[in-house]
This record gives structure tokens, C-alpha cells and sequence, in this order.
């Protein structure tokens, strides 16, 4: 379930979740845009001096539908990033 309790006082503002660029930035279907959610993924890095492991996770700017419009980051992630 997406919140507790009957009033969604923990879901987040509307405007704050990430939406399809497709039509304008951060477009709802209201306002003629895709609406969908965009697509998100996550990284492992790891640092090899210390051995230390963490994960970052990135929000791209479309959804699957419009997946191919996106070309800032998606030929750059990859599943596991060592650093150090």
C-alpha cells in the first residue's frame, strides 16, 4: 500500500513526482502531456581502496514509451561503477 492511514499524508505532492517529459517538462495528462512515470534505475558502486558499497538511483526524463527520446545518461549507467 502506498500510504498509511485513509488520508495519503505521507504520499508526496503531485508536482514533486517525476512524469514523462514528453509534451513539457514534467507533463500530466491535464495538461497534454504523457503523464506516465519516468523510468528509474539503480547503480552499485563500489570503492575499491575501501571496500565500501553503495547505490545511487536515477530518475530519467521519460517513460518506457518514450524511452528512445532519452539520450542524456542512458548509454552511461551501468549495473555496477567501481571507483577509487
Amino acid at each position: 500500500m502506498a500510504f498509511i492511514g485513509d488520508n495519503g499524508s505521507n504520499l508526496p505532492r503531485p508536482e514533486d513526482v517525476n512524469r514523462c517529459k514528453f509534451g513539457g517538462d514534467n507533463n500530466t495528462r491535464a495538461k497534454g502531456g504523457c503523464g506516465k512515470h519516468v523510468v528509474r534505475t539503480g547503480q552499485r558502486v563500489v570503492n575499491k581502496e575501501f571496500g565500501t558499497e553503495w547505490f545511487t538511483w536515477f530518475h530519467f526524463d521519460y517513460c518506457e514509451e518514450h524511452w528512445d527520446l532519452q539520450t542524456k545518461y542512458k548509454d552511461r549507467v551501468v549495473p555496477t561503477l567501481v571507483v577509487g
